[in-house]
């Protein structure tokens, strides 16, 4: 960790008053940032609720906004630096002004260009994730206007810009450059090194201990959908919403874990640990890596709720834009790669927690049905549980009930 001379976050120096911006904690198991975005300069000047920089911790990006207005005097990191909790990242100098605007240029001078997006282009109010947008789509965003909370550059802000006509281009301008390759393999070599980012390196390292320490036990099971898939057709025509499978899932792993406890506990220096709440974590692939955005109290809503919730949480965690609040607390995590046409995968449990489900495909399958063939959708599914809190038994039975509620839909509401 790096020294920090400056302790105190409001201090006078001579007649000034000077206000720290410090490194915030957010989580119990914080203890640094990693800087990926500043975005100001010494000498700017900054209003109370501007954005200054961003950090990256292991499961989201955040950004600070200032709690003074006056000018920047200090920054004391970088771009790429981990900084601990409660260092200093900046200081403020509430009383000072910003010097005044350079003169216009004498006769016969030129003033320098300003500086291209593709240059930098200065500060431009967007959040990483939206600037990896704007780039895979050649969208420069210093032409784009955001409407955003205080003028932010947006996701959808960027996409309409990508999507509308270009003006047409000078006839002695060239065509542009074309995309430049995922990977860049050195002359002689077969290998390319893969960045990897802060989140999908420390999901990484978190999997990999989960996996060599949790003893995993693994159970499997299909679930009939007729009936729910009855009963959505019967709630689209009554209250003309199109609820998704992933809400009618969400409830039932609430109501399950209700029934049975352990499955909802968590494991902790050798301790299991009950939980008052049900905190279903949703696992998310966003541009970033994968993120589990969590729906709190899950236990205390309608369908109608959970399935606003959980639309509510998952697009803040595409967009890269996730309080850490919503990213932790989690007790149980669903994982869901149906999607992709994908039947059933072996879920590895996120720590501290005792098991997570997996959903896959949903396919129209022969089953007998009182004695008679007959096709209906089945969901495959798949359970892993940590054999430090659940026996076998105990995942079986959560298993069963929660495959109950799935198949008898109407109860779930």
């Amino acid at each position: 960790p790096r020294s920090n001379r400056f302790r105190k976050q409001i201090y006078s120096e001579g007649n000034n008053m000077l206000v720290e911006v410090l490194m915030p904690k957010h989580g119990l198991n914080m203890s640094e940032g990693h800087i990926t975005e500043i975005f100001k300069q010494v000498g700017d000047s900054v209003r109370e609720g501007e954005n200054l920089f961003a950090f990256e911790t292991s499961k989201a990006t955040v950004e600070v906004a200032a709690k003074a207005s006056g000018l920047i005097t200090k920054i004391l990191t970088d771009v790429g630096e981990d900084v601990p909790v409660n260092d200093t990242v900046l200081i403020i100098d509430t009383e000072a002004t910003a010097a005044a605007p350079a003169t216009a240029p004498a006769a016969g001078e030129t003033a320098a260009a300003p500086a291209t997006a593709a240059e930098g282009g200065g500060y431009q109010p967007a959040t990483p994730w939206v600037k990896k947008i704007a780039r895979e789509n050649n969208v420069a965003l210093n032409t784009v206007t955001g409407t955003g909370n205080q003028g932010r550059i947006t996701a959808e802000d960027v996409l309409a810009a990508a999507a509308a006509p270009a003006p047409a281009a000078a006839a002695s301008k060239p065509a542009p450059a074309p995309a430049a390759p995922a990977f860049t393999f050195a002359p002689g070599s077969d290998l390319a090194e893969v960045p990897m980012n802060r989140i999908k390196r420390l999901t990484g390292e978190a999997m990999a201990a989960s996996f060599r320490d949790v003893p995993h036990i693994y159970f499997s099971a299909r679930a009939n959908l007729e009936k729910l898939y009855a009963y959505r057709d019967q709630l689209l025509a009554e209250t003309g919403v199109k609820y998704t499978f992933s809400d009618f899932f969400l409830v039932a792993c609430a109501r399950a874990l209700e029934r049975f406890p352990l499955a909802n506990a968590t494991f902790r220096e050798g301790k299991i640990y009950a939980q008052q709440n049900v905190n279903i974590g949703v696992a998310t692939a966003t541009v970033n890596g994968l993120t589990v955005p969590v729906v709190h109290e899950a236990q205390r809503y309608t369908l109608a709720e959970l399935a606003r919730r959980r639309q509510e949480v998952v697009k803040k965690a595409l967009e890269g834009k996730s309080a850490v609040e919503e990213l932790e607390g989690g007790t149980f995590t669903i994982t869901n790669l149906g999607m992709f046409g994908i039947d059933s995968f072996d879920p590895i449990i996120n720590p501290p927690q005792a098991a997570i489900l997996a959903l896959g495909s949903i396919e129209d399958t022969a089953v007998v049905v009182d004695k008679a063939i007959k096709i209906c959708p089945l969901l495959h599914l798949r359970l892993a549980g940590d054999h430090r809190v659940l026996d076998g038994a105990d995942c079986a039975q959560f298993l069963a009930y929660s495959k109950t509620l799935r198949e008898c839909g109407q109860p779930l509401v």
